[in-house]
Order: structure tokens, then sequence, then C-alpha cells
């Protein structure tokens, strides 16, 4: 009898580290990296890091222009939190030596697809930041609820956050930050909030970087460089399921009774 509540009590305990993780991607999420170098004209878009897993790395290279991306997604410990980053990187000046024209561009795109397996708590947190004196510069990180998106009962979106600055030197944006661009906003939601068991999410991010020269105005930037963290973690871990409750409860109520016979034969035994 004593092996068998020892055991309920174990398995309720244990339960925790059984349970599935706080999401699982899905397949169809994807990136890109594209690079453009004016002066010979060449666009190059490299969308090889389209993928049916959650890691990815691509990198464009145009003449002296060059951008990359990388996005890693990863569970730690039990698989009660889950981490998934995007960065996007250019890794050479951008410059413009046609004058009159738009000059060289640098973009990554992407998207992270999952369900929420359990109930769990979530916050996002990013930065896109450039230095020199870049024509062009915009960021846009959206996170979307796609069952509401096919549901008017609830706001499919969560998150919205573009910024978009006009020759702006040495510019920078901090995710979920309102009215830092110069020429645009846009700000809706929530960094932080929580999914919900059984729906399907959809996390993308998106940033450009561009040069021109007009007028005599040459705008060059040299390095820029975004990250973007999407932490996940449960929100009920502390709390026990209700399966969990009950294994515990018959293993209390296999004590007690024990615990109450015991007491009356020692009270028998000392009267006697």
């Amino acid at each position: 009898m004593r092996t068998s509540i020892l055991l309920l009590v174990l398995l309720a305990l244990s339960s925790t580290s059984l349970r599935a993780g706080p999401i699982s991607f899905e397949s169809g999420g994807g990136s890109a990296a594209r690079a453009f170098d004016n002066v010979i004209g060449t666009n190059v878009l490299d969308d090889s890091g389209l993928f049916s897993s959650p890691n990815f790395s691509v990198s464009a290279i145009s003449g002296n222009s060059s951008a990359s991306a990388v996005g890693v997604s990863s569970a730690s410990g039990t698989s009660d939190s889950v981490s998934i980053t995007a960065n996007f990187s250019v890794d050479n000046t951008l410059d413009n030596n046609i004058p009159g024209s738009f000059g060289d561009i640098a973009q990554a795109s992407g998207s992270f697809i999952f369900t929420a397996n359990t109930n769990s708590s979530y916050e996002l947190s990013g930065s896109f930041s450039v230095t020199g004196d870049p024509l062009w510069l915009l960021t846009e990180i959206t996170l979307t609820d796609l069952y509401c998106a096919s549901n008017s009962t609830c706001d499919e979106i969560l998150f919205w956050n573009q910024a978009h600055s006009i020759n702006t030197p040495n510019e920078q944006f901090t995710l979920g930050v309102g009215a830092e661009g110069d020429h645009s906003n846009e700000l809706q939601g929530s960094l932080s909030g929580s999914f919900i068991a059984g729906r399907q999410y959809i996390l993308n991010y998106n940033y450009i970087v561009q040069t021109a020269n007009f007028s005599g105005e040459t705008f060059t930037t040299g390095d820029a460089s975004s990250n973007l963290l999407l932490s996940i973690g449960s929100a009920s871990s502390s709390v026990p399921e209700p399966h969990i409750g009950i294994l515990l409860l018959l293993g209390l109520l296999g004590i007690v009774p024990r615990k109450q016979i015991f007491r009356g034969h020692y009270k028998t035994q000392t009267t006697s």
C-alpha cells in the first residue's frame, strides 16, 4: 500500500516534466536576405533560409553590398521556455556612386510559425540601428494570432510596430517605443501577453536599409544591425494541472487513514 502511495505522489510531481514544450514549430515559415549594388545593377535575393525547422541562416552579396539574416530558436531546461531570435546585419558599406538615383539596398525578412501547446506567457524585445546617414531605414515587426485572423470575435494582431526614418544619421529604433521614426510610425498591441493552447501564431519581421544620391547629397551608411527576441515561458508552470491535483489527493487519502488507524491502535495498547 505504501509503495502504491509513493508511486502516485512521484507520478504527480514528475508530470510537469512530461508536459510538451510551450510551442511546436510549424512548416511554412522562412527567411530571405537581399542586397542590391546600384553600380553593377545586380539585385541578389537569397531565400535559401526557407525552412521546416526553426533555425536558418542566409546571406546575399551584390558587389560591395552585403546583407545577412540569421534566426535561431532554442528550448531550455525541461522545455518550459523557448527563445526565438532573428538578427539582421549589413556587413559592408552601402554607398551610391551614381548621382540622381537610389543607391545600395540591404534587406532581411522572415517569419516563424508555431502552435501553442500550453497557455504560455510571452515577451518581445528588440532594436535596429545603423551608422552613417542612410536615405531610408525601415523596420516592421508583427505578431499575429492566426485563429483570430479567421475569427472576427477576437483581435488577430497581438503586436505591430513599424518605424520609418528618412535621412536621419545614426538612427536607432527600440521595439515597442512609439514615434521613433521621423517619417512614419505604427504601434499597436503589447510587447507581452499570453498565448492560448491550441492556437497557431506567426511572428514576422522586416528590416530595410537604403542609400541614395540626390541633388549633390550622398547618403552612405556603414554597418547596420538588428536583434529580435521572443521569449516564451509557461504561465501555468507553477499551477498544478488537474490530473496532477487528483494524483496528489489520492496519495493523501491513502496516507491519512493509516495514520488514524495507527493512533487508535496505540491508544488501545496504552489503556489496556
